[in-house]
């Protein structure tokens, strides 16, 4: 009797030192998926500013609005990959908040109506709404730049643990 009471004793304590193992890992995966969705999101802002000061020197008869029109379009798509990998990892944390994905879609409806108005040679009303976008991605940034290292540990408590 005394041997069984030890080894099942034996049996959860390696069960706990799995369970604290496997925390542990997907703790540092979220965190991983977080940081690179930043980095993401400051390399995009990055590239949009480029090009918002690029559409500033514009006149509307530039020849080059096309061309501007066709970057606008690929920052867009970077901009979905990045709403995509925030979404899935959305399904694993808690840590990706209703306030980041507000932020996340004004930023998209932003780029989406500068790249109209490059499209309408408007690059006055464009650059409007590059400068919305700065906004907007600035608040985004602001909102997962406060999330630091101590902060995500205690957040990222993954959906899988608590159910």
């Amino acid at each position: 009797s005394r041997d069984v009471l030890q080894g099942l004793q034996e049996i959860q304590r390696q069960i706990a030192d799995i369970h604290e193992n496997f925390q542990m890992q997907t703790t540092r995966q979220i965190t991983n998926e977080f940081r690179q969705i930043m980095r993401n999101v400051l390399s995009l802002s990055k590239s949009q500013e480029e090009l918002m000061g690029d559409t500033q020197l514009m006149s509307r008869n530039s020849p080059r609005l096309k061309e501007t029109a066709v970057q606008q379009q690929m920052l867009q798509d970077q901009m979905t990959q990045i709403m995509v990998q925030a979404m899935e990892l959305s399904r694993k944390t808690f840590a990706i908040t209703p306030q980041m994905g507000k932020a996340m879609g004004m930023t998209y409806a932003q780029m989406e109506a500068a790249k109209s108005k490059l499209a309408e040679r408007n690059s006055t009303g464009a650059k409007s709404n590059q400068e919305k976008y700065k906004l907007d991605s600035n608040r985004w940034i602001n909102t997962l730049s406060r999330k630091d290292d101590d902060i995500l540990i205690i957040f990222f408590v993954t959906k899988e643990l608590i159910i």
